[in-house]
């Protein structure tokens, strides 16, 4: 078994796949594919002839995946080579974690860019109003209607301070005047200030909220201009959950210039596809493997799929779909039908579990040969089968393109649909409306990494098939599968309060079943978190149980989580974000653990690390580093309990030390190690340290890196390694 912190290696012979990376600034302009600058460039010319003296909001606003995020960054490299640009700043919301967060980033990273340019002191003067100002607002909460300065300008105060020094006092003035000082300063300043938001719809609709009323508080003072990103439909959604009345006309209030972002011309999307075929596709995918199969390819390419392709996002999952299941299939399906049950995946989901579980609908019997020369004519089919097929392709977007998507591709059964008689049916030429294609597409795996709504109902009603289910999962769908498990419960209207809770234990512990310890592992620094997303969806699913109980308490299911003894990971990243004085406020809203009771559970999930440990498992959980750094910073007791359980093996005894007792500088090609602890700090002893690494410096076998380590545990001396040598 292997202790060391490392990354998982994987082998792949894939061909790379077309990346869903939006633009950057430095290559916005250059790589523009779906002829947008023009676009950018009026947005970019309203903000520069707006009236410095007046405040201006601008929303883009597109579907998920439609480049929203690609635009802001056109606009970005536009402004920057204006002759007086202005200054940039680039906000995110969803990278920040808890609400009181979002309000203190929001203003860092604004006071941030202001503190670079301090124009003659003005910028000072700007700080000074500002924080006058937000004295009249110390006693105000912030609440529904209520003004949310308070919060904010204590913000912009604190890092403007920092680098401005100490601010003048002066005497209580009336809101107004107070008002009018912050609008003179930000006038006299003479620098238009641009503040990019981006994700907004990815927010949970409480945070969008919170977010809609930052930008309404600050939104009238002069010279800031707002460029908003988002799903307008989301937005007013969200809103409307948080009992905001005309979520339309509210965000006309906040937003004077709307615009929706451009939809994609057919020449957009021709150069978009031809750069995903040439960066994910094998060029032999491409020859004829049967009999008309490049006509049929055109046919549906240009009569159907074209137009299911709606976002920039549509275009890139579609080739990166088809690049990862078309080598299994070459020369047993046809090209077109790939590409065509792949756009059923990816745009009509239930159309494709429908033929997943019941492909008989589809195509008859399974078993008939697809060698026969003949079946020109549909057969008999009973009207109920029919009608599962309109009420799968009612429940997609785009019923009518997708029914018609079904229909050429299994034209004797759908015969109804406009496109059947385009579908030159001839004698083996590998379409999925025989049989035989159909199993072969089917078992053959090749979809195999997309998760179906039967995996998912399976999982959710019943309880003693999940184990096995999640070890049926792989590290390309692993991820899919929790977010489909929160999303497909949160529609289900008769699940109770202890099956959701149940559920939720249940997503808590598969954290640490091995396939998300081997993600967790593999990504290391990059990619997808599954504890992040195991508190996404459970967050989603206790919401669902507030909604129709006001009184349900998110404490209890908190408390519930971090005593049990099978999700030890999970129960870590409630502690974590869990306050640590009565006066802190929690990092999350809803999994904490409140200050009275968390020293008694902490204790508890001590003592289900220390079991652990004592079975020699603590090292299969998806985390055990993060959780030894833990209990070192907030459980020394702890920490003392479990350093006494791994301290017999030597290679645990080294990662401990480097990850925890010193400090590593990389300079010039080589590594300093320096001891990071003093002598009367810690759970652990300094003599007993000393002792360990005299015992571990004796060892002939010890690496040049855990030699520098020790040696500075040891003697508290700087030690120095070549790079190269850090094995």
């Amino acid at each position: 078994m292997s202790t060391k912190p490392q990354a998982i290696e994987t082998e792949s012979n894939q061909r790379p796949i077309g990346s869903d990376h939006p633009l950057t600034v430095e290559n916005a302009i250059h790589e523009d594919m779906l002829d947008r600058e023009g676009f950018a460039k009026n947005v970019a010319d309203i903000i520069c002839g707006s009236d410095l003296e007046r405040s201006l909001s601008i929303s883009i606003e597109g579907a998920w995946g439609s480049g929203k995020t690609s635009i802001l960054a056109m606009v970005s490299s536009l402004l920057k080579d204006r002759e007086d640009p202005p200054i940039i700043v680039n906000y995110n919301p969803w990278l920040v974690g808890d609400r009181d967060s979002l309000l203190r980033s929001f203003l860092n990273k604004i006071a941030k860019e202001i503190g670079k340019t301090d124009y003659f002191g003005k910028a000072k003067k700007v700080a000074d109003a500002l924080e006058s100002y937000s004295r009249v607002f110390d006693v105000i909460k912030l609440m529904p209607g209520a003004d949310p300065w308070a919060s904010l300008l204590k913000g912009v105060v604190y890092y403007c301070g920092k680098m401005l020094g100490k601010f003048s006092g002066g005497r209580s003035k009336n809101i107004e005047s107070q008002k009018e000082s912050v609008e003179s300063a930000l006038i006299d300043f003479k620098k238009r200030i641009v503040v990019f938001i981006d994700d907004v719809d990815r927010l949970f609709p409480d945070d969008v909220y919170e977010m809609i009323r930052i930008i309404k508080a600050v939104g009238d003072l002069p010279s800031i201009t707002y460029v908003i990103a988002w799903d307008r439909s989301y937005i007013e959604e969200a809103l409307e959950k948080s009992s905001v009345p005309m979520a339309n006309s509210y965000l006309d209030k906040i937003v004077q210039v709307r615009l929706p972002v451009p939809a994609l011309s057919l020449s957009s999307k021709e150069k978009l596809l031809e750069k995903c075929v040439e960066c994910a596709m094998d060029p032999a995918a491409f020859d004829e493997h049967f009999d008309k199969g490049h006509l049929r390819l055109n046919y549906m390419m240009s009569l159907l799929i074209y137009k299911l392709m709606e976002q920039p996002r549509d275009v890139v999952r579609l080739f990166d779909l088809v690049a990862a299941v078309e080598p299994s299939l070459r020369g047993e399906v046809v090209l077109s039908d790939v590409i065509g049950l792949s756009m059923l995946m990816i745009k009509g989901g239930a159309v494709y579990d429908l033929i997943k579980m019941n492909p008989r609908i589809f195509v008859g019997s399974l078993y008939i040969e697809d060698e026969r020369d003949n079946r020109n004519e549909p057969s008999p089919k009973d009207n109920e089968d029919i009608n599962k097929i309109k009420r799968a392709c009612g429940k997609c977007k785009n019923e009518d393109l997708i029914y018609d998507l079904v229909g050429f591709l299994f034209p004797l059964v759908v015969s109804g649909s406009r496109y059947h008689s385009q579908s030159m049916l001839t004698r083996s030429n590998g379409c999925v409306c025989y049989p035989n294609r159909l199993l072969v597409a089917l078992q053959s795996g090749a979809f195999g990494n997309v998760i179906s709504l039967d995996i998912v109902h399976q999982y959710i009603n019943n309880p003693d098939e999940r184990l096995g289910i999640i070890e049926g999962l792989t590290l390309d769908n692993c991820m899919e599968f929790m977010q489909r498990l929160g999303d497909d419960l949160y529609s289900d209207e008769s699940t109770g309060t202890e099956f959701i809770e149940d559920l939720c234990i249940s997503i808590a512990r598969a954290v640490d079943a091995r396939i998300y310890v081997e993600k967790i592992r593999l990504n290391r620094n990059f990619g997808v978190d599954p504890v992040v997303v195991a508190v996404d969806v459970i967050v989603k699913l206790l919401k669902r149980i507030r909604e129709r109980d006001d009184f349900y308490n998110y404490l209890d299911f908190s408390r519930r989580v971090v005593q049990d003894e099978n999700s030890l990971t999970f129960a870590y990243s409630v502690l974590r974000f869990s306050p640590r004085h009565r006066d802190q406020l929690p990092g999350n809203e809803h999994l904490f653990i409140e200050f009275e009771v968390l020293e008694q559970l902490s204790n508890v999930f001590v003592e289900n690390l220390v079991n652990r440990a004592s079975e020699d498992r603590l090292f299969d959980l998806a985390k055990p580093w993060d959780i030894i750094r833990y209990l070192y910073k907030y459980h020394k007791n702890g920490f003392s309990r479990i350093f006494e359980k791994i301290r017999s093996n030597n290679e645990v005894l080294d990662s401990v030390a480097e990850i925890l007792f010193v400090q590593c500088f990389i300079n010039r090609g080589r590594i300093s190690v320096h001891r990071s602890y003093g002598e009367e700090e810690g759970p652990i002893p300094y003599d007993t340290l000393i002792e360990i690494a005299k015992r571990r410096l004796g060892d002939g076998d010890l690496t040049p890196k855990a030699k520098a380590v020790w040696s500075c545990i040891s003697t508290g001396e700087v030690q120095s390694v070549a790079r190269k040598s850090w094995s």
